[in-house]
């Protein structure tokens, strides 16, 4: 039906839709496995993009994206990600995994004898609407979809459902019927592991009732088990043998010779071109073959004829190559003393950028002289004209992508400003300079601007105010060096009650994250500016600084407690904990994984379970204003209140 859609729209609209490509086609065009195989891109990542590629999509049941099981260990108290024995076998299917069983499935395949169907070794397959519902069935609305569509509106008997992460893969290992494989949800989303909608599952024979499912003793709660999951699926090993099970599901092994070998044989129904359905003329006939495909799995698209590749050694990633955190220590570096009181820092490129609250701004590049590890030269020096000067306030914010536009608050009325410096005068004061101007006056907001919020790449902005609104602007480049914000904002956000304090957002979540004098975060989705929840502070304060990571997880912050607290994307309270310190600034790594906090220090905690990891000291009677991290090159440069700049990085010398 799709590609009899995608042809329809081809020639409904020549010249207007991309070549319908196969699939096999669109990712040797896209480059994601040369992409994967640098590390540019996670394991997770790669598999949704297979998945999307092969025609599985969120959007249909039947057709789900399909991930692996990736560990085999659910009894021990404790779990060893580097220890090999952990993981499953990724060179053969779920089928084949128990020796016993497959010899019995063998037998079968062996004895089979039909002249219109073709031999097969298993009957279920790895993914099917009955998976993925078997998974979902505590999270509306899978839960309606399995009470309607496979039960007759009763649950399933109580020793049927998903009750144990445990039974279940043992199940899987031991059952002639069940080879399921894994859903994405398995790796980013704990809640479908807990009945929160308290739905009665009922009691098993043993006299237990279903409720939450039953983690491995390892994983205290969800949150750790889906966290430990992941952390295994971008393991060294996994990295080392998962292009074995792309083989299988996507690639060469999934049909033919290569797939009777594998022992990777399912019902001829489940592949994709196994049957011509407009060929078929008796309605009933096709009626029936039709409901058996859609509920009885379906093999993903071809991806591949050749073995998949496989990944790069790690010293060779760049992907996460150099984590912020490692066994060493980021040290102290003293690179300038300010003749300014900093109000911020950035990091542009290979350029260090510091700003004041009058926008004046220094930036400084690396030295060329090797015989100095750490030294940095004065790049560019902006002083704006005391007429530019006397209009704007904090805060004050820079686009990531270029340090030639300076964003700052109206002092006079309800909007901001764009300066634009002369990105040719370097080393000089350009107060003097007729280059250095104002060419974006913006207003929406019925009060003053309260903070500001740019996504990675600066094609959106976001602005925070005190009349309890938020505004998503687009934004583009105007030429090399500067860009430009759209005349009107995109959407207008509410929801709040009080002054915006705060916000963060991910594009490719496609959500943003605002604080608020009124105790609450409120997430709205970017896109259309829908509202989608709102999380209070669990003490009831003021929020001062609020965190996004990329796997979706929010951390708030408020002195008034001085605790942060860490909440799913769909308001679970994960954890909580005391900050020690009274926090300045505030900020996640872009791969998601850690908070980085400064105060009187900088201490750097994992993000999901605020665990502390390591910490540096700043020096008595100092603390800080603002710092920027560059994790590839494992730093992280401070502003403090004594105007001094400071690198914390590797020593060079081990």
């Amino acid at each position: 039906m799709r590609k009899k859609v995608m042809q329809f729209l081809t020639k409904a609209c020549p010249g207007k839709i991309e070549e319908n490509y196969s699939p096999a086609e669109l990712l040797k065009k896209s480059g994601y496995t040369q992409k994967w195989q640098r590390r540019e891109i996670s394991t997770f990542e790669y598999l949704m993009k297979l998945n999307t590629l092969a025609g599985r999509t969120y959007n249909d049941l039947t057709q789900y994206p399909v991930f692996p099981w990736v560990l085999k260990d659910y009894e021990s108290k404790s779990i060893d990600l580097t220890n090999p024995d952990v993981y499953r076998d990724f060179s053969k299917p779920i089928g084949a995994l128990n020796p016993e069983r497959l010899e019995r499935f063998l037998e079968r395949y062996e004895a089979f004898d039909d002249p219109n169907i073709p031999k097969f070794l298993y009957g279920s397959h790895y993914s099917s609407i009955g998976c993925v519902l078997f998974f979902l069935i505590r999270m509306e609305p899978f839960t309606t979809q399995f009470l309607e569509n496979l039960q007759g509106g009763k649950f399933d008997i109580p020793d049927r459902l998903f009750h144990s992460i445990s039974s279940t893969w043992n199940n899987c290992l031991n059952s002639p019927s069940d080879v399921k494989e894994l859903i994405p949800e398995f790796f980013y989303q704990p809640e479908f592991l807990r009945n929160s909608n308290e739905f009665d599952l009922g009691i098993k024979q043993d006299g237990d009732r279903v409720s939450d499912v039953i983690l491995p003793p390892w994983a205290k709660t969800p949150e750790e088990f889906v966290r430990i999951n992941r952390e295994a699926l971008e393991s060294d090993y996994v990295s080392e043998h998962i292009h074995e099970w792309i083989d299988l599901i996507f690639g060469v092994k999934q049909k033919g010779k290569l797939a009777e070998t594998s022992h990777n044989v399912f019902y001829y129904l489940t592949y994709e071109g196994s049957v011509d359905i407009e060929s078929i003329q008796d309605p009933m006939e096709r009626t029936a073959i039709e409901s058996q495909i859609a509920n009885f799995g379906q093999t993903p698209s071809q991806l591949l004829s050749a073995p998949h590749p496989k990944r790069d050694p790690k010293p060779g990633s760049r992907y996460l190559a150099r984590s912020l955190v490692g066994d060493f220590e980021l040290r102290p570096y003293l690179l300038v003393e300010l003749n300014y009181p900093p109000s911020n820092i950035f990091v542009s490129g290979d350029e260090i950028v510091t700003l004041s609250s009058h926008a004046d701004l220094n930036s400084y590049k690396p030295s060329t002289d090797k015989s100095e590890s750490y030294a940095f030269l004065e790049s560019g020096k902006f002083v704006p004209p005391s007429n530019i000067q006397a209009l704007i306030q904090s805060p004050l914010m820079l686009f990531p992508v270029s340090n030639n536009n300076i964003l700052a608050r109206s002092r006079f009325d309800n909007g901001f400003r764009v300066i634009e410096r002369d990105p040719g005068n370097v080393l000089g004061n350009l107060s003097t300079s007729n280059q250095t101007r104002v060419t974006q006056l913006l207003k929406c907001h019925k009060a003053p601007v309260t903070c500001f919020a740019i996504s990675l790449d600066s094609s959106t902005l976001i602005t925070g105010s005190a009349d309890t609104t938020l505004a998503v602007w687009n934004c583009r480049h105007k030429n090399t060096h500067n860009l430009v914000i759209a005349s009107k904002p995109r959407h207008l956000l509410r929801g709040h009650d009080d002054e915006v304090t705060c916000a963060a957002l991910m594009l490719d979540l496609g959500i943003c994250v605002s604080g608020s004098k009124d105790t609450t975060v409120i997430i709205h989705a970017l896109y259309d500016g829908r509202y989608i929840r709102s999380i209070s502070h669990p003490n009831g304060c003021v929020i001062h600084r609020v965190n996004l990571s990329s796997h979706g997880n929010i951390i708030l912050y408020s002195s008034a407690d001085n605790y942060l607290h860490t909440y799913s994307i769909n308001g679970e309270l994960m954890c909580s904990i005391n900050a020690g310190d009274i926090l300045y600034h505030t900020v996640a790594t872009r791969d998601g994984e850690y908070l980085v906090t400064g105060g009187r220090q900088i201490v750097i905690r994992r993000f999901d379970d605020l665990t502390y990891v390591t910490s540096m000291n700043l020096g008595q009677n100092s603390k800080i204003v603002s710092f920027a991290v560059r994790e590839e090159q494992q730093q992280i440069f401070a502003v403090l209140d004594n105007r001094k700049l400071i690198l914390f990085a590797k020593d060079p010398h081990h």
